[in-house]
């Protein structure tokens, strides 16, 4: 059964230990601020995706970007000159750190990343770093479930590649 498809929707844990959307406002808020600057710094990259990840042995809890190659899979890290990506980075903290919460503090995996477009935005909870090497393939083919929390476009990157993933509230089974 799929969670229920509204605009506030929340990752839970369902039995088999995915992440599932239902009602997070905080979430969807801070996922929405990173759109804007996701989509200027994909646009100006000339990147299909990013990921927006922070890994959890980093006292300060950096935010990286890493934008995606053009054989969609993740590349190198992206270097902040001056600042230009603040915006992108605290709310990718906000939202990384409302996601981080899914797990308990025993639990939280080592990195935790966001996968956007600049219009939609992803987390999956058995590949959570959004940084393998076949994270979208693994979405695609179902070998792995991806949240869905904030829909994609009908015209980027991940509608080419599976129309069936777009809405709230998806996950793959």
């Amino acid at each position: 059964m799929r969670p229920r498809h509204d605009a506030t929707t929340e990752l839970g844990r369902s039995a088999r230990g995915r992440l599932l959307l239902a009602t997070e406002p905080e979430l969807l808020l801070a996922g929405q601020r990173m759109l804007a600057p996701a989509a200027a710094l994909l646009a100006r990259l000339q990147a299909p995706l990013l990921t927006v990840s922070r890994c959890s042995a980093d006292a300060e809890a950096t935010v990286r970007l890493s934008s995606w190659t053009r054989f969609l899979e993740p590349g190198e890290e992206i270097g902040d000159a001056g600042g230009a990506l603040a915006e992108l980075r605290e709310a990718g903290a906000e939202a990384l750190r409302e996601v981080a919460r899914r797990w308990p503090p025993y639990a939280t995996p080592p990195i935790i990343g966001l996968v956007t477009d600049g219009i939609g935005l992803a987390v999956s909870g058995e590949h959570p770093s959004g940084l393998s090497r076949n994270w979208l393939l693994d979405q695609i083919e179902r070998r792995s479930s991806a949240s869905i929390i904030i829909p994609f476009g009908t015209s980027g990157v991940w509608s080419l590649l599976a129309s069936d993933m777009q809405g709230p509230g998806r996950a793959a089974h």
